[in-house]
């Protein structure tokens, strides 16, 4: 397929880390660390100048703008950033011309002279061409020079460059070069002085008698401190060796065991004993072990990703460990006779590939594993790799001080984490429950089962289950410890500022744990600090360039600014590197929601469900979808399919948190559709149901939608006693969420008060909810400031304020379409048609009309993804009527009737909308 091209004109900037490739050598964490920040600095920065990231390549960035003026304010913006701690000696160079933009990045020639640009600038400075000059000379604020006519490499024509000045900005020391101009640039060590103060002196204003004074102190000074610094060695010298042995960790890895017993059944102790030993030499402080997910990790990084760490062979374990720097490797196998079971293992050096020394292990049955093997085979690895002969005191490692005493639980447990990092949230439920049935100890297995709970809605059982991990954690290694931590102060504490902090701990302390920097990168998110999250999951993909779920969630985070073009980038490499799995397509099905292509979403999460049937959450949206498109009898299928699969395959004991949101939607569907009844009664069955099985959001949101269900039937007493059990609910869920909870009530609770004539009330409920607002730091902001809007022209409308009302409705718009993916707050049916009842009030008939059109025809251009209420066919059908349009109001009275067609028999709209289309079929007749 051809790529998408176009050519335009474009400002260019281009960043670049002055000595990056020298401090990477020195000091990989501080390089890393600049690295981060510059690319942090600018997320920031351009987008606040309307420009776009290109492209982040190792130490630089390429970005373009559409005007030169704010390329150069947004390049001045980003040194002034950098020069504060910590300071980064970066520099810059802009250019404006022609350049080709493709789906992948830009290139042309404008690029090219852009980045040489760059390359002339001093640290801390920032370089333009004539062309930018020429934009920005009549701007103030920006100031330049010239450095004179240049000529660039690979750059045809002679270009004359200037230097920004002023705002600290650094500018090159321009020398002769011969007949032709030229610079000298600063470097980044001038740069640092400059920064910290120094004056440089030159040496002929040093007087002579200064210089032989500083030339003896040069002598007798350093002679001094040797000599004390002999000393302090001797003397502190175990001490000192204890430390460097703890800083500087030797790193090795464990790699499949050869199963030898002829018997397949056994083949699972290949992974489970390698993990064991990983598990046990991870309590040492002297050694640094390769996990078994950073073999996989690296194995996909060589193009491999189609094997199994458990396949991997000799060959390429040593290419494993040269990529990541691992010294020592540990190969083994296993062997049974009668009822002895026999272990061996080797420890080679990595770069001789010399054996180190081998050893064995045996016992009586597979428990000996646990029992004793795993301990005695830990000993002769600890010794080799790191402790030669009585160094130090050798720790006394024991594995069953950190995991299980079971192996049948450690069989259960691998395969329940497997099923976990695969999204496959029932298998992990299931083998993970079968691990702790063999051992009610263990405690990652109440880990993982937790998080496996919780993605599966049942929120009791994945706080037991957290409850239990933390009582247990004292046996699992400090890695795992903190993550029990971390996970238990989040979720049973309550307290995420606190979980991210151990979450940002248990990242410093294990920089090259994947999963660390996810998890982190998901805090980021809801927190809603954006572009930290993007830093963090950028780290996950240079740690393992081929996992997908790492680009799956920057897939969202860019759908969240609207660059849908860069969201489908990440998901499509989602896609690519995740084959057989449902979550790509239920993903892209997500993408194409938001970006208003129903079809292409329908396509996507159909194909999700036909990897998987019971991704339920296919099923939920796929009804959603059929709703927007007006499909109402296509979306109850949905629901009724949904329930369906449910039954066949599982449990309500087992899985409540899906009936609670099958619940919760096929209730949403019948409540629109006039079926009052039996919407009440979903609700209530999942009232008690959550109640019952501890989905305490679950028993919130039906409150909630039973309280509309009341006010729609004009019981605002019992309504408004809803709102307060569902508030109170939720502030007993999480407190830290107490201000989204009362602003989320005080919205709703308001509308309902403008419903039933109680302005007064409502206007100081509108009034507490503006109040609020400011002070929401939540991902769901939009969607609260729109119900905050919409309660404003509400009560403007009630208080007959009708021109006022119009403006605070026209100036309420739907949030992002982001949100629609989270489906639970979006689809709270709040009546949306406030501005056609304004125009109403205020006799434009025409206008109340045109509002109403809009409300039932899904504009994919628009933002809103709000589910299409059918009783705005029948209010559009009485204005229809009053402008004596017979024709379109019996068509709009007849679409409402076919959506209502099984509604409860005395509800008033059913009943006039019967009437009045009787009386114009009957006026047509005549």
């Amino acid at each position: 397929m051809e790529k998408r091209q176009e050519r335009k004109l474009a400002a260019i900037m281009f960043t670049d880390i002055v000595g990056y490739t020298a401090l990477m050598q020195e000091d990989e964490s501080k390089a890393r660390t600049m690295r981060d920040h510059l690319r942090k600095t600018h997320r920031t920065l351009v987008a606040q100048h309307s420009g776009q990231i290109k492209q982040f390549y190792g130490d630089g960035v390429l970005c373009s703008f559409a005007s030169a003026i704010e390329a150069t304010r947004c390049a001045v913006e980003v040194q002034k950033r950098l020069r504060k701690k910590p300071t980064i000696p970066a520099r810059i160079g802009i250019h404006v011309g022609d350049v080709i933009f493709e789906e992948e990045g830009i290139v042309g020639d404008g690029v090219n002279v852009a980045s040489r640009i760059e390359q002339v600038a001093a640290a801390g400075g920032v370089c333009i061409s004539e062309k930018v000059y020429d934009e920005i000379k009549n701007q103030s604020g920006l100031e330049a020079k010239s450095l004179g006519q240049m000529e660039l490499k690979n750059v045809r024509r002679r270009i004359e460059i200037f230097a920004l000045t002023g705002e600290g900005l650094r500018v090159p020391q321009a020398v002769l070069n011969g007949e032709k101009g030229g610079v000298q640039v600063q470097d980044e060590r001038e740069f640092g002085k400059m920064e910290a103060g120094v004056k440089v002196v030159p040496e002929n204003e040093v007087s002579k008698k200064v210089r032989r004074r500083n030339k003896l102190k040069k002598v007798l000074i350093p002679l001094s401190l040797a000599l004390i610094l002999i000393l302090v060695l001797f003397l502190l010298r175990p001490i000192f060796q204890e430390q460097v042995a703890v800083s500087s960790p030797k790193p090795i890895v464990v790699m499949p065991f050869e199963n030898q017993t002829g018997d397949e059944s056994l083949d699972y102790l290949r992974v489970a004993i390698p993990n064991l030993l990983i598990t046990n030499l991870e309590q040492s402080k002297y050694l640094n072990v390769a996990t078994w997910e950073r073999m996989q990790d690296l194995l996909k990084a060589m193009g491999k990703k189609e094997l199994e760490v458990a396949e991997i062979d000799k060959e390429i374990g040593f290419e494993l460990c040269r990529m990541d720097g691992i010294q020592g490797i540990v190969l083994g196998s296993f062997t049974k006779a009668g009822d002895m079971f026999a272990t061996d293992i080797k420890v080679l050096d990595v770069t001789s590939k010399r054996l180190l020394i081998s050893a064995n292990a045996k016992g009586e049955g597979v428990g000996s594993i646990l029992k004793s093997q795993i301990d005695e085979l830990s000993k002769p690895i600890y010794r080799v790799v790191y402790i030669p002969s009585g160094r130090f005191e050798e720790e006394d490692l024991k594995i069953t001080d950190v995991t299980t005493q079971s192996m049948e639980a450690y069989r259960y447990y691998l395969e329940g984490v497997k099923y976990y990092l695969q999204f496959l949230d029932i298998g992990a439920r299931v083998n993970l429950e079968k691990a702790v049935e063999h051992d009610p100890t263990f405690a990652m297995a109440y880990f993982y089962l937790g998080m496996a709970q919780r993605r599966l809605g049942n929120m009791q059982a994945s706080r037991v289950a957290i409850e239990k991990a933390m009582k247990y954690s004292a046996r699992t290694t400090e890695k795992e410890a903190l993550s029990i931590k971390m996970d238990y102060t989040a979720y049973v504490e309550r307290a995420p500022q606190n979980a991210r902090k151990i979450n940002e701990e248990l990242v410093r302390r294990f920089p090259k744990e994947k999963m660390a920097h996810y998890y982190l990168g998901i805090k980021y998110r809801d927190a809603v600090r954006d572009s930290e999250a993007i830093d963090a999951f950028d780290r996950v993909i240079e740690l393992d360039p081929n996992w997908g779920y790492a680009y799956n969630q920057l897939g969202y985070r860019y759908a969240l600014i609207g660059d849908y073009a860069k969201a489908r980038e990440y998901l499509e490499k989602f896609a690519s590197l995740s084959p057989g799995e449902p979550n790509p397509f239920d993903s892209m099905g997500d993408l194409f929601l938001m970006m208003g292509r129903l079809d292409d979403a329908i396509f996507n999460f159909k194909k999700a469900l036909e990897i998987n049937q019971t991704w339920f959450a296919g099923l939920r949206k796929l009804a959603y979808i059929y709703a927007i498109k007006g499909d109402y009898a296509e979306a109850l299928r949905q629901h009724v399919q949904y329930s369906s699969t449910f039954d066949k395959y599982f449990s309500i004991e087992e899985d409540p948190g899906i009936v609670v949101a099958g619940y919760r939607h096929g209730g949403l569907i019948k409540f629109l559709l006039g079926r009052y009844k039996e919407a009440l009664d979903l609700f209530r069955r999942q009232i008690s149901l959550a109640s019952s099985s501890g989905v305490e959001l679950g028993e919130a949101d039906a409150h909630e939608l039973v309280a509309f269900v009341y006010a729609e039937m004009g019981d605002f007493v019992d309504a408004e006693n809803e709102l307060q059990k569902c508030l109170e609910t939720r502030l007993a869920v999480s407190s830290a969420d107490s201000l989204r909870w009362s602003l989320s009530y005080k919205c709703i609770s308001g509308l309902f008060d403008v419903k039933a004539g109680k302005i007064k009330s409502a206007k100081e409920k509108s009034k507490n909810a503006m109040e609020i607002l400011p002070k929401i730091k939540h991902r769901m902001l939009e969607i609260y400031s729109f119900w905050v809007a919409l309660l404003e022209g509400e009560v403007a409308l009630g208080e007959a304020l009708y021109q006022e009302a119009i403006q605070k409705f026209r100036k309420s718009t739907p949030p992002n379409p982001f949100y629609v993916t989270f489906l639970s707050p979006y689809t709270v049916p709040i009546s949306r048609d406030g501005l056609g009842r304004a125009y109403y009030a205020v006799g434009d008939l025409d206008k109340a009309i045109a509002e109403y059109r809009r409300l039932i025809t899904f504009d994919p251009k628009s933002e809103d993804r709000f589910l299409i209420n059918p009783k705005y066919h029948y209010r559009l059908a009485k204005l229809y009527e009053e402008k004596n349009w017979p024709g379109l109001a019996i068509q709009e009275y007849e679409k409402f009737l076919e959506f209502w067609t099984d509604a409860d028999k005395d509800l008033p709209d059913l009943l006039d909308a019967k009437a009045r289309l009787a009386k114009l079929e009957g006026m047509a007749a005549r």
